[in-house]
């Protein structure tokens, strides 16, 4: 049946009539969302997905992953996600207030969209040292810029920085303490070389200042953690796994495991839950260095998932898990599963559903 024609009688040209019952709120809502799929089979609505539907969970809710044409809910169709999309105009371009991966990117006291990324960046001029101004960077649901390609360095230097007397810190640190071994907090690989991170001179194991901050040109110049300067955080936004329109989306800096749970759960989601082989494929494909997922062993227990759902799919390290070093489970760089104690702090993965 033609779109036009889903809520016209099929005997005639008028609209079906419901004496006593006003039904036009679903009229409106069904040309809004567009026709339910068309299958002889198709119960749209009764909470199991059936041939030529995305998705069915019985709700009548344009804010849910599932729309009411079990559809999935997705960037771009003009419907707000729910702890998911910042907002949705119903288009997927930049520049327009709404970003093309939904994000309103008005943190900070300036920010913007790098269509190279799709990623959202915003300046914030109080000076804090480089610690607090990473947390505050994780509590807008962000982390300290990092760099992959050369034009997101090229349009935060020219944005942020070319104009400004201030370094600016950026997610670069030493942990070894050396001079020499700076890693991105993100665990991304940091290609020095394309980028053209480091100032002439720099790293030197010569000098005791182990975190990364830019100056106006964007270089990179080592400086001490404790400084106070302004920072420059990035919000990639929730990656979509086409699949199931599951969302993820990581959190730096590292967090201990009760503190990563909780996050999630603030963020309306839980610890990443992996389910398959798939699922897991897709997560180390995204994500990088040791992550937090959502399983922790029970006292004289086997781990579990914090969902409660069981742990059909496994990918355990050999020896693994040993729950005498902890009963916490992280999904390791090599994208092993490894126990660690509950305390330690890593990054994690969110996943909304």
């Amino acid at each position: 049946m033609h779109p036009e024609r889903a809520d016209r009688d099929l005997r005639g040209d008028g609209p079906l009539q419901f004496p006593g019952r006003d039904l036009s709120h679903r009229t409106t809502l069904r040309r809004v969302l567009g026709p339910r799929p068309s299958s002889a089979c198709t119960q749209c609505g009764n909470g199991k997905v059936d041939p030529g539907e995305e998705c069915d969970d019985a709700a009548q809710d344009t804010t849910h992953a599932c729309l009411p044409t079990c559809r999935f809910n997705r960037c771009g169709d003009g419907f707000v996600r729910a702890n998911v999309e910042d907002c949705d105009d119903g288009n997927q371009i930049d520049g327009d207030g709404c970003s093309a991966q939904c994000l309103s990117c008005s943190e900070g006291d300036e920010s913007f969209v790098v269509p190279a990324t799709g990623h959202c960046y915003a300046r914030y001029a109080a000076g804090h040292n480089w610690d607090d101004a990473a947390a505050d960077c994780q509590a807008h649901r962000s982390y300290l810029v990092t760099y992959t390609l050369g034009a997101e360095q090229d349009a935060i230097t020219a944005r942020f920085l070319a104009a400004s007397v201030n370094n600016h810190w950026m997610g670069l640190r030493d942990q070894s303490l050396t001079g020499h071994e700076f890693t991105w907090m993100t665990s991304e690989p940091v290609n020095a070389a394309a980028l053209h991170l480091w100032q002439p001179g720099q790293p030197s194991p010569n000098r005791t200042d182990y975190c990364g901050s830019q100056i106006a040109t964007g270089w990179a110049e080592q400086y001490s953690c404790q400084a106070w300067l302004p920072y420059v955080c990035e919000d990639p936004g929730w990656v979509m796994r086409h699949q199931d329109n599951h969302a993820y989306r990581p959190f730096f800096p590292g967090s201990a495991f009760d503190v990563a749970l909780t996050t999630c759960q603030t963020a309306g989601g839980h610890l990443v839950i992996i389910d398959d082989a798939d699922e897991q494929s897709f997560v180390t494909s995204q994500f990088f260095g040791t992550l937090w997922i959502g399983a922790k062993a029970e006292p004289g227990g086997p781990p579990k998932w914090s969902t409660g759902q069981p742990m059909s799919y496994q990918n355990f390290a050999p020896g693994e898990p040993d729950l005498a070093v902890g009963v916490c489970l992280s999904l390791s760089a090599d994208g092993l599963w490894r126990a660690h104690s509950c305390d330690d702090g890593h990054g994690f993965v969110c996943e909304v559903e």
